[in-house]
């Protein structure tokens, strides 16, 4: 029991970075700044300093004194940046995954296998062309269409679009190639 109690008590020198997810930092505080924490870990005094941005920082506890200090909020510049720049984010991740989900490029893939198997070189210039032609994307099934008006969303998902077009249309091709391929392998044996 009296082991317990002496593990329970605060080592002294350590302070504690009480994150807003309720994780707790033990380590040492080397600076304050407008916008982080920089710290190093307490069990490695001589290893590197560790940032933490304040606003995952709800309160710090100082060993130098006994009360919990709650930190002053970034500042607002900062803060507004910082959302600016998780919604930009957001949008790219959102344009891009709509695009994978919802973007069916019909015909690349059927235009490219057609192509291939009737005439190869036929197969594999149709296959570039229909990969550098940008994707139609009016006729989507997208629920999230709207958000096409936004330039950041369009872009990501005419780039994922694009990407996913080009996959279909060498996806064709190689489908042709190898039907043709089968195909010749057949009648070689079979003359053999």
């Amino acid at each position: 029991m009296f082991c317990l109690l002496i593990l329970s008590l605060p080592v002294a020198g350590q302070d504690i970075i009480i994150k807003k997810n309720g994780d707790e930092v033990v380590g040492k505080l080397l600076a304050v700044s407008n916008d982080s924490v920089c710290y190093r870990m307490f069990a490695d005094s001589n290893g590197p300093k560790l940032y933490l941005p304040k606003s995952e920082i709800a309160h710090l506890k100082m060993a130098s004194s006994a009360e919990v200090q709650q930190l002053a909020p970034a500042t607002t510049a900062y803060v507004d940046e910082a959302k600016d720049l998780n919604a930009i984010a957001g949008l790219r991740l959102k344009g891009k995954q709509d695009a994978m989900l919802y973007y069916k490029g019909r015909g690349a893939f059927w235009s490219s296998l057609g192509a291939t198997l009737v005439y190869p070189p036929a197969g594999l210039l149709t296959s570039a062309v229909v990969a550098t032609v940008p994707p139609g994307i009016q006729n989507d099934a997208n629920p999230n269409a709207h958000l096409l008006k936004d330039e950041t969303y369009r872009k990501a998902y005419m780039q994922q679009a694009r990407k996913k077009k080009m996959g279909l249309a060498a996806a064709g091709l190689g489908t042709g190639a190898a039907v043709l391929s089968a195909v010749y392998m057949a009648v070689v044996m079979s003359v053999l």
